[in-house]
C-alpha cells in the first residue's frame, strides 16, 4: 500500500505540473521588476531583515534573494522563498557582514512558466553606524550613510536612539543629516546607538534600521590636585620647584609661572610636558635668589589645550643679614614661606664660621604657633662676640619645616632652604688714651693698639707730635712706641698725635687718627 500511495502522489505532481505548464502556452512575459520595501539591521540576532510585498504582475512562484558582490560586482543568487498566501514577505539574510560594510540587496521574481525578472533589481544597501568619541567636547558623534532607496523618494527622517549601561532604548532625536551629536554624555557608560529611518519625512509607513554602534565613554578625569610641593633655593643662580601631579588626570602639559612678590602678574618660565612620574621638578635658573623675593604657581593644561588647575602658591625665602661691628651681632631678617598644605611648623636657623662652605650648625628655631599674614617678617639677633677665634666670616640660611603633613601619599611634609648670606665683620680694635713707659704694669709701659680679625702683615702705627713731626714708625704688630723719638730720647710729657693702619683679612683698609697722652 505505501508503494503504491507513493506514486500515486508523484503521478499526481507530475500530471499537475504538465497541467500549470499547458497553461502557460506561448507566455514568455516575464513578471514586473520586484520592488523592496526596507532593508534593517536587527541588533538581537545581527540579521539583516529585507521586506517586500507581491509582486505586481500577480502570477509570482518564486522570490529570490540577490547580493551585489562588493569585489566582482556580479549579482549573486544566496536564497529562493516560494510564493505565499499573504502576499507579504519578510526575509532573514543571516551570515552577513553589515557590522563592517555597508551591503547591497535585491529580489528577484519568477513566475510559474519559468519567466523570471533578474535583470532590473531594486537594491536596497543596509545603513552602517559609526562615531567617534570627542572627550574635548564630551560628546559622541555619529555618523551613518544615507537610506535613499525607499520607493517614495530620498525625503526621509532618521530617529535616533541609545541605551546606556544595558538599560531600554530612548529616543535622543532626530535629524535629515546623516550626522548626529550626542552631547554631553556622561562619564563611565556604555552607550549603544541606532538610527532608525522613516520614509517620507517621518510620515512612513516604511521604516528601517542601521547597525548598532557601541562605544565606552571615559572622558578625561578632571584633575583633582596640583600640589606646589616645595620651592627652595638651590644655589646663588638657581631656584628649586617641586611639585606633586594627579596621575589620574588627562593632563598634556605644566606650565611653570613666576611673580615677583609684590605683583600679581605671573609670566610663564618653563613648560614641562606630562610625565608619569609621581613627584617633578624643575629649575627656575633666571632667578636671583639672593636679590628677590619670587611666588611661583604651576598650571595644568588638559589634552584638548584647556587649562584645567593651578596649584597652590610657593615662595623662596631671601634671607638679608646686617652686622653691627660694636655689639659684635648679627641681625637676620626673612620673608614668611607661603603657601604649604600643613603651613610652616618652623624655621631652623644655620650658621657656619670662617667659610661659605663649612659645616652649618643649627643655632636656633623659630615655632610658628599659627600661620601668619602673608607678608610677614621674622626677624632674628645672633651675638657672635664669644666667636672672634676666627677670621670674622659669619655664614647663615634658613630652613623652613612644614607641619606633618601628607601629600596625597607620594611625600610628607616639605622643607624650603633660603639663600645662603654672609657677612665679614670688620677689624676689632682698641687704642689706649695714655701710657707710661716708667709704669709698674708691663702691659701700659707701650703704647700699642690691640686689634683682631685683620691681616698681621698689615700693621703700620705712626706717631706725631703735635706740628706733625714724625717721632716714630712700626709696621710690626708686636712693637709699639716706648715714648722716645727716632734718636732714642725720651720726648716730654703731653698729648700725640697716632695714625694707624690695617687691613682686614678680606682686604678691606681701616685707617685710625686720635690722640695719646705720654704721661711719667
Amino acid at each position: 500500500m505505501k508503494i503504491i500511495l507513493q506514486i500515486a502522489v508523484a503521478l499526481t505532481l507530475l500530471f499537475g505540473q504538465k497541467n500549470a505548464l499547458a497553461q502557460c502556452g506561448n507566455d514568455q512575459t516575464p513578471p514586473d521588476p520586484q520592488l523592496v520595501d526596507s532593508l534593517s539591521y536587527d541588533p538581537l540576532t545581527g540579521d539583516l531583515i529585507i521586506g517586500w510585498q507581491e509582486n505586481p504582475a500577480g502570477d509570482a512562484c518564486w522570490y529570490y534573494i540577490f547580493y551585489k558582490n562588493p569585489i566582482t560586482g556580479s549579482n549573486d543568487i544566496i536564497d529562493s522563498v516560494p510564493a505565499n498566501a499573504s502576499g507579504n514577505y519578510i526575509y532573514n539574510i543571516t551570515g552577513n557582514n553589515a557590522s563592517n560594510q555597508v551591503e547591497a540587496y535585491a529580489i528577484g521574481v519568477k513566475d510559474c512558466c519559468n519567466n523570471q525578472m533578474f535583470t532590473i533589481l531594486d537594491y536596497h544597501r543596509s545603513m552602517l553606524l559609526q562615531g567617534t568619541l570627542d572627550k574635548c567636547d564630551t560628546a559622541v558623534n555619529l555618523i551613518w550613510n544615507a537610506y535613499k532607496w525607499f520607493n517614495s523618494g530620498t525625503n526621509v527622517l532618521y530617529q535616533v536612539y541609545v541605551s546606556q549601561n544595558g538599560n531600554p532604548f530612548a529616543y535622543l532625536g532626530s535629524t535629515t543629516d546623516t550626522v548626529f551629536q550626542h552631547k554631553p554624555v556622561g562619564d563611565n557608560t556604555v552607550n549603544v546607538y541606532y538610527i532608525r529611518v522613516v520614509e517620507n519625512g517621518g510620515a512612513g509607513p516604511f521604516t528601517a534600521s542601521s547597525t548598532i554602534f557601541t562605544i565606552t565613554i571615559d572622558l578625561l578625569n578632571p584633575v583633582q590636585f596640583l600640589d606646589l610641593y616645595t620651592v627652595s633655593v638651590k644655589d646663588s643662580s638657581t631656584i628649586t620647584i617641586t611639585f606633586i601631579p594627579d596621575l589620574t588626570a588627562g593632563t598634556k602639559k605644566y606650565y611653570i609661572k613666576r611673580a615677583y612678590a609684590e605683583s600679581h602678574v605671573f609670566t610663564d618660565i618653563q613648560e614641562v610636558l606630562y610625565s608619569p612620574a609621581s613627584q617633578v621638578t624643575v629649575y627656575d635658573v633666571t632667578a636671583k635668589p639672593a636679590e628677590e623675593k619670587y611666588k611661583y604657581e604651576i598650571w595644568a593644561e588638559d589634552s584638548c589645550g584647556k587649562f584645567s588647575k593651578k596649584s597652590n602658591l610657593g615662595t623662596n625665602i631671601l634671607l638679608k643679614i646686617e652686622k653691627d661691628n660694636l655689639l659684635l651681632q648679627n641681625t637676620l631678617t626673612w620673608n614668611n614661606y607661603r603657601n604649604w598644605k600643613g603651613g610652616v611648623n618652623q624655621y631652623n636657623i644655620y650658621r657656619a664660621q670662617d667659610s661659605p662652605n663649612g659645616y652649618y650648625q643649627l643655632v636656633d628655631r623659630i615655632f610658628v604657633n599659627q600661620q601668619p599674614a602673608d607678608d610677614t617678617v621674622y626677624t632674628y639677633v645672633d651675638d657672635v662676640s664669644d666667636l672672634l677665634d676666627g677670621n670674622g666670616k659669619f655664614c647663615y640660611y634658613i630652613e623652613a619645616e612644614e607641619t606633618t603633613t601628607d601629600h596625597y601619599g607620594v611625600a610628607g611634609m616639605a622643607y624650603s632652604l633660603s639663600n645662603k648670606v654672609c657677612v665679614d665683620l670688620d677689624p676689632i680694635v682698641y687704642i689706649p688714651n695714655a701710657f707710661n713707659p716708667f709704669s709698674e704694669v708691663d702691659e701700659n709701659r707701650v703704647f700699642i693698639p690691640v686689634a683682631g680679625l685683620y691681616d698681621p702683615l698689615s700693621f703700620e702705627l705712626t706717631i706725631y707730635d703735635r706740628w706733625g713731626h714724625e717721632l716714630f714708625y712700626s709696621n710690626e704688630n708686636t712693637k709699639g712706641w716706648n715714648g722716645k723719638d727716632k734718636h732714642g730720647k725720651l720726648c716730654p710729657t703731653g698729648v700725640y698725635i697716632y695714625n694707624f693702619k690695617i687691613t682686614s683679612i678680606y682686604g678691606d683698609p681701616f685707617e685710625y687718627n686720635g690722640r695719646i697722652t705720654l704721661l711719667y
